[in-house]
């Protein structure tokens, strides 16, 4: 979910649907995928009183069904048989993020206390390089989209703060983002950033190689190295100033190193 830790037991009401085609005409490696999810949540509408010990409103706690999905395709393409292979996967659909790479959002709350799936584009493509039977070479892009699903939602009465209106929900511009772009956000009047970490979309680009140090009877030896350069984008949310709107983004830069040894 886009709230809440994500190190509990599911509560989903029955386990993902999967299914898959592929199809292999004689010329390279076609698939065709869906996937269906189901979504259960214990909520408090929005539009109830502020929850507190005292009160401890039980009764406007529900539980929140919602279903998701998507549909997918890929393919595996050799351009050069044996020296030249191209990869595309891609799927879209709502609710869907737990299948990206970056382990992205699956639900939000509307402003009844609905979940809502967030709605999700992901895909990747890939070239893979076979120059002798030593080496490997490869070059990975991918990107994965989140969409907005956010919603006006007016404090009921009751509350300290009855009748404001506020906008909720996933990639909602409300969200406190001051001072994420600054070194010392406290010069900026926040403490440290406060950024929601809401995703909107993440691309990455990771060329790399593997090497076959020894193949033969006793197994094979191969080394790989890697470089990975993710660039990540959040939705925008409140400035450090009012009325401005912030966006905070994210790069990061990997070299990964591997030893392998498959058994004979």
């Amino acid at each position: 979910t886009s709230f809440g830790s994500t190190n509990l037991p599911s509560s989903n009401i029955a386990p993902d649907l999967i299914a898959k085609i592929a199809i292999e005409p004689g010329w390279g490696h076609f698939e065709v995928k869906a996937v269906g999810r189901f979504f259960r949540d214990r909520a408090y509408s929005p539009n109830s009183n502020s929850i507190t010990a005292t009160t401890n409103p039980i009764g406007a706690a529900a539980n929140k069904v919602s279903e998701g999905g998507g549909l997918g395709f890929g393919a595996i393409l050799p351009i050069i048989p044996k020296k030249l292979d191209v990869e595309v996967q891609a799927l879209g659909g709502k609710g869907i993020g737990r299948y990206g790479v970056a382990g992205g959002p699956d639900v939000t709350l509307d402003s009844n206390g609905s979940l809502d799936p967030v709605k999700s584009l992901q895909a990747i493509v890939g070239i893979e390089a076979h120059p002798n039977p030593k080496l490997d070479l490869y070059v990975y892009g991918g990107d994965e989209y989140y969409g907005k699903a956010s919603y006006k939602f007016k404090q009921p009465v009751g509350t300290a703060t009855a009748g404001d209106t506020y906008i909720i929900g996933y990639g909602a511009q409300q969200f406190l983002d001051g001072g994420c772009n600054t070194q010392y956000p406290a010069a900026s009047g926040f403490t440290s950033c406060q950024s929601s970490g809401q995703t909107r979309n993440l691309w990455a680009v990771q060329p790399g190689f593997w090497y076959r140090l020894y193949k033969g009877s006793a197994g094979t030896v191969q080394f790989g190295a890697s470089y990975a350069y993710i660039y990540r984008r959040t939705w925008d949310g409140e400035g450090a100033a009012s009325g401005t709107l912030a966006h905070p983004l994210a790069i990061e830069n990997r070299v990964l190193t591997a030893f392998r040894y498959y058994l004979p």
